[in-house]
């Protein structure tokens, strides 16, 4: 999964529209609205890994950039 969220940053950063829409369509990314709720499952430097406690995505986990969180 880290490698997955690697992946995110890089076309995000390249802005590459189409890099973006491939990785939604393969399921390495996916979004959540603001203000869900989440647990937080590992920590990285500049990203934590998160277990999504409510909504359509309920129990998947996931790489989220730390600035993401609110408290």
């Amino acid at each position: 999964m880290k490698k997955c969220y690697d992946e995110m940053v890089d076309v995000v950063s390249a802005r590459d529209k189409e890099g973006f829409i491939q990785l939604t369509l393969k399921g390495k990314v996916f979004w959540v609205p603001d203000l869900t709720s989440v647990r937080v499952i590992d920590s990285g430097f500049f990203k934590v890994k998160v277990r999504i406690l409510e909504g359509d995505h309920y129990g998947q986990s996931g790489w989220v950039a730390r600035e993401r969180i609110v408290d």
